[in-house]
């Protein structure tokens, strides 16, 4: 049974449901801010990336971490730097998975409304579920695709920032719809 909604009515869908499929608040994991705060960022036999002070960057297999100090193995031989001497440290592993689903639902939803905008006006029926099919594809394409990609990850960084975040709100009134969203670093 087809529901027709209307103009504002598939507005306020696509609005509501946008917000729906977005965290109110996500917040990538802390980075570590010095030495100490290292232990359980990192995992032994994980290829990590090391700087130290002077700049020189060093990248291998994890093979121990201790309270001062950090040894890779590189090739054949291994090295050890005193946790004292190192400025940053990432890893080599994939990105989270949710940043992969808001962008892959995020292409069907402007899509549609672009298409809206442009041809809108008439009776929408079955435009939710149809906007719900397309998005939830995209959400679940946007996960396959993200969990293929790896690259560093910053797991420690002297002085990092302490919060990192996204907000998404949804934006209704008479005049406006939209979505406000705001991104701290």
């Amino acid at each position: 049974m087809a529901i027709g909604l209307g103009r504002r009515g598939c507005s306020v869908a696509l609005v509501l449901g946008l917000a729906a499929l977005l965290p109110a608040t996500a917040q990538a994991q802390k980075v570590a801010s010095n030495f100490d705060e290292l232990h359980g960022r990192v995992l032994l036999g994980e290829t990590v990336k090391v700087t130290d002070a002077t700049g020189r960057a060093t990248r291998g297999k994890l093979l121990k971490l201790t309270d001062t100090d950090l040894t890779v193995r590189i090739g054949e031989r291994e090295q050890t730097v005193p946790g004292s001497d190192i400025v940053e440290v990432k890893a080599r592993r994939m990105g989270p998975l949710w940043n992969g689903a808001v962008i892959g639902a995020a292409v069907p939803l402007t899509i549609f409304g672009v298409v809206w905008a442009k041809y809108g006006g008439g009776e929408c029926y079955d435009c939710a579920t149809g906007l719900a099919i397309w998005t939830g594809i995209g959400a679940g394409l946007g996960v396959g695709i993200d969990a293929l990609v790896k690259g560093d990850i910053t797991v420690m960084k002297k002085g990092a920032p302490a919060k990192r975040s996204i907000a998404v709100a949804p934006v209704v009134s008479r005049d406006r719809r939209g979505v406000l969203c705001a991104i701290r670093f």
